[in-house]
């Protein structure tokens, strides 16, 4: 009531920024879990591919499939990390 009258109050707010938010929060979450569970699907087999990699590395002396095996080692190395 206002000087005797009844008065209806709207309140208008932009949400836009609110809803950026949660969306970005709904979206880091789920790359959070997916993340976690490729990385998790992707480190067994890297390192056989690593341990692969150091075999071939040790045992054959041709030049060119040594510098191939050096290079499988050091990116799944790196891939590991």
């Amino acid at each position: 009531m206002y000087n005797g009258k009844q008065c209806i109050v709207s309140i208008i707010r932009d949400i836009t920024e609110v809803n950026k938010i949660a969306k970005l929060s709904a979206e880091n979450k789920m790359l959070g879990l997916f993340t976690s569970s490729v990385t998790h699907e992707m480190i067994t087999p890297l390192k056989c591919i690593s341990e692969f990699g150091k075999s071939i590395l040790n045992s054959t002396p041709t030049t060119h499939v040594a510098n191939e095996a050096k290079l499988i080692v050091s990116t799944s190395k790196l891939l590991l990390s």
